[in-house]
């Protein structure tokens, strides 16, 4: 899981960036906004100013082609970050708490939704204040959601 453009956290704190579901890795891919690059592998990631985008073109893509690519995650201010592959503790947001959220779980299924959805009504949820995208590598656990 060797990422040629990883950075350090005093370098990714507080940067927009672009998360989503790492399938071949099981785990959180961190793109940088401004260069486009990942940046990092992560167990667990905490945004701020939150926005759930799903490319709807790539979407008609897995559809028509019945294969995964990667075309929904969330954009948001990277607050907090659990890194998965680093050996040095540079790479650990120190104090992160480990304790179950308590928002709302949201969902993507492409063959199901054109928006992530709570997962408890599948309402559309297209904005959120925080989010945490969990250590078990598939909840996305949103906090003052909009739709």
């Amino acid at each position: 899981m060797k990422l040629a453009n990883a950075m350090p956290l005093d370098q990714l704190h507080g940067r927009r960036v672009f998360v989503y579901k790492n399938l071949h890795e099981g785990c959180w891919s961190v793109k940088d906004r401004e260069t486009g690059h990942v940046v990092a592998h992560a167990d667990r990631v905490e945004l701020s100013d939150v926005e759930l985008k799903v490319s709807q073109s790539g979407r008609r893509r897995v559809l028509e082609e019945q294969r995964k690519n990667v075309h929904a995650g969330l954009v948001g201010t990277l607050q907090g970050v659990q890194l998965s592959g680093f050996p040095s503790k540079r790479y650990v947001v120190p104090g992160q708490s480990s304790e179950q959220p308590s928002g709302q779980l949201v969902t993507y299924n492409p063959y199901k939704y054109s928006s992530f959805v709570n997962k408890a009504d599948e309402t559309p949820v297209l904005t959120a204040e925080r989010a945490v995208l969990d250590a078990d590598g598939k909840s996305v656990w949103v906090f003052g959601p909009n739709g």
